[in-house]
């Protein structure tokens, strides 16, 4: 389905981009100097000195959410509430990818109407390795849901990370039936002879 996600790639900045992350307010290493902020650029770099150069995941070129990791449990790193039609499979996913290489990497989790679903994940320890990670949701009886990305990391350092291309389509499973047959005939070419090797027999 479409995607429900009001600028998911972040092409139009931080528009649609509630979360209890604030924006950067700078410091000794840039824009992003202290935990639990974020900002809405082309690379990591340019918002903290240490973090690499990385392309976003659309295009390698254009916007992408990046986050100087908090270390509060439960922080909403982003959120958007959209409309759904009920009873309805939803596909939520989202990229991540570490902007430095680190042994202590974010922890992230989806969740819907504060509701939990899927377990936690992480991008690699490697920087600028974009992953793909999604849960699936059926709306049963509801018309609208909230969806979050939280922290779940309580450590400060290396826990940074960016986001891009979040999500959030209904999907359908189709199914198709297929026959396997084969050809019952057997052959009968005479009874097992044996012979030496590199012999010749003729049948």
């Amino acid at each position: 389905g479409t995607n429900l996600v009001i600028n998911g790639d972040f092409e139009n900045g931080s528009t649609g981009v509630p979360s209890d992350y604030i924006p950067g307010t700078g410091g000794s290493w840039g824009l992003l100097a202290k935990p639990g902020q974020y900002a809405v650029s082309t690379s990591p770099n340019l918002v903290h000195n240490n973090f690499y150069f990385c392309g976003d995941h659309t295009t390698g070129t254009g916007n992408m959410y990046i986050a100087n990791g908090s270390d509060l449990a439960n922080t909403i790193v982003w959120q958007q509430t959209i409309t759904v039609v009920p009873n309805t499979n939803y596909n939520f996913s989202a990229w991540a990818t570490s902007v430095e290489n680190t042994t202590d990497h974010a922890f992230l989790q989806f969740f819907v109407n504060n509701v939990q679903i899927g377990a936690v994940f992480s991008p690699t320890n490697t920087g600028c390795n974009w992953t793909q990670f999604f849960n699936l949701w059926n709306s049963g009886v509801a018309t609208s849901s909230t969806i979050s990305i939280k922290n779940q990391n309580i450590s400060q350092g290396g826990n940074d990370f960016a986001l891009d291309d979040i999500s959030f389509r209904s999907y359908c499973t189709n199914y198709d039936t297929i026959v396997v047959s084969y050809d019952p005939t057997t052959l009968d070419i005479g009874p097992d002879i044996s012979f030496c090797d590199y012999a010749t027999e003729t049948i």
